[in-house]
């Protein structure tokens, strides 16, 4: 016994058969009733089906995108290629490198290449210009993934160095605090499953938010995570867009470089069907440190001191100053608020920002400063009770230790990643699209903190049994940017966990 294959999407009717339908049940209620071209009932018919095709239309649209879940190997492939889409490739980090150069500089040409001595990694020019010691030297990996986002300062070699330029460059530190960034690997299934979703949910044509959605995504060289356009942001015919960077990590920088924001801009003038002036809009990042109280499951690795330190201080909660040196072994730690003095042996816990852990510290001993407020603690050495890797920042948050902080650090990582930039203007200038931010906050890529933070914290820390959000006060909105030129992004910039 065989089977005709299913259709892979939602079959709905025409308008002619929901007309004739119409009709049919129409005669069922009303035997012998005027139901001719000419009749008030077939003029009625006609109007539900106009009406029903909308519905229709709608549900057609959203279970074709529901469709692609679950889908992997070649049949995702085939599916995407049914809309034009290939699965992106591994993308290599790009920014700024700075060289120097001989009196009046030295040219240098597209594709011309550098290697890392140490990693063998490759990148090549982007640009062919004159450049100076003072002129930035813009770069793109040739290898690709995560190993290309080098640090600030590293040091390439070009293979042919061009006459006036040195043999040596070195990697620019970028605003967001990276230096090469936006390298990743290939594009993952779920990741591709999403951007089919995406764009049956939202099809490109003739030049709407979809269509410069799309080619953006569509730069290569660029591992564009979501764009987000921005209608009439400069008056009519024009069209604002930023986008996010697909992190090579939880927590890893989303901004993009003026590398990358460069391409991706040359992709859009390029393929603008219209005339329509299209606005590139830098993201800056807006930092946000929150803090969390936690209750740990029975059997979880809870908190490693009975009596833990610090207790959350809602007002001014305990942090790093800098009114002594800060070390690995030793820094002073104050709160504005009365609170309990640290105890010899109790352990302390500080987020590594750069790997995205927590690292901890073992206190061996404990000067009062300023009595019930601030103190300087020195920390114990000996066989790995502390973490020495970490040196703090001024105004890092102080928190108790437990072995899975860094199961709700990922977990908040992740949902940060999951916003979005705020709008450009605020208020808003009517209810429509105008001006306003697509795809729109709150229903894709919100750009509001909520206390959905404390509920993703439960479902992705399998050893946290209850979370609240205790500061900031939510919804914590991100403000608005400045019209025509950027917008705000939140990012994670401290992290606090206490005892609930």
């Amino acid at each position: 016994m065989t089977f005709d294959p299913l259709p892979n999407e939602i079959v709905t009717f025409d308008r002619d058969e929901i007309v004739r339908r119409y009709l049919r049940d129409y005669s069922l209620r009303n035997p012998g009733a005027d139901t001719g071209p000419k009749s008030l009932v077939y003029a009625d018919a006609l109007t539900f089906a106009d009406q029903q095709l909308v519905a229709l239309n709608n549900g057609k649209v959203a279970g074709r995108a529901s469709m692609v879940r679950g889908m992997r190997g070649e049949r995702l492939l085939e599916e995407g290629r049914s809309e034009g889409l290939e699965p992106d490739p591994a993308i290599g980090g790009s920014g700024y490198v700075s060289v120097i150069a001989a009196t009046g500089g030295g040219t240098i040409y597209q594709d011309d290449v550098l290697i890392d001595s140490v990693t063998k990694l490759r990148f090549k020019c982007a640009v062919t210009d004159l450049y100076t010691s003072s002129k930035p030297v813009p770069v793109l990996g040739i290898d690709a993934g995560d190993t290309t986002n080098l640090a600030p300062g590293s040091i390439l070699t070009w293979v042919n160095p061009r006459p006036g330029i040195g043999p040596k460059a070195t990697v620019l530190l970028q605003n967001d605090g990276t230096g090469l960034s936006g390298g990743r690997p290939a594009e993952t299934e779920a990741e591709f499953q999403q951007r089919i979703i995406d764009q049956r949910s939202n099809p490109p044509a003739g030049g709407n938010d979809a269509f410069y959605l799309q080619a953006a995504r569509r730069t290569t060289n660029v591992a564009v995570e979501q764009p987000f356009t921005y209608a009439a942001i400069g008056g009519a015919g024009t069209i604002g867009l930023s986008f996010t960077l697909r992190p090579s990590r939880p927590g890893a920088s989303r901004r993009p470089n003026p590398v990358q924001r460069g391409l991706v801009h040359a992709n859009l003038v390029a393929k603008n069907p219209f005339d329509d002036g299209v606005i590139d809009l830098q993201i800056l990042g807006t930092n946000v440190s929150p803090r969390v109280e936690v209750t740990w499951k029975t059997g979880a690795a809870g908190w490693v001191d009975g009596q833990v330190w610090p207790p959350h201080v809602a007002a001014s909660p305990v942090a790093v100053i800098d009114t002594a040196p800060i070390s690995a072994t030793s820094f002073r730690v104050t709160t504005a608020t009365v609170t309990v003095a640290p105890q010899v042996g109790q352990t302390i816990a500080l987020l590594n920002r750069l790997t995205g852990k927590f690292a901890r510290k073992r206190i061996a001993a404990v000067t009062t400063v300023l009595a019930s407020h601030t103190w300087l603690l020195t920390f114990d050495t000996t066989l790995n009770a502390s973490d020495l890797s970490l040196v703090p920042l001024t105004g890092a948050l102080v928190s108790p230790w437990s072995e899975s902080l860094d199961a709700v650090a990922l977990a908040v990582f992740k949902h940060i990643d999951t916003l979005g930039p705020g709008e450009q203007v605020d208020p808003l200038p009517d209810p429509g699209q105008r001006q306003r931010r697509q795809p729109e906050s709150p229903t894709r890529w919100p750009s509001v903190l909520t206390n959905g933070l404390a509920l993703d914290i439960k479902a992705g820390a399998v050893s946290v049994a209850d979370a609240e959000l205790v500061f900031p006060a939510v919804p914590f909105a991100t403000t608005a940017g400045t019209l025509g030129v950027s917008v705000n992004l939140l990012e994670l910039a401290d992290l606090g966990i206490y005892a609930q």
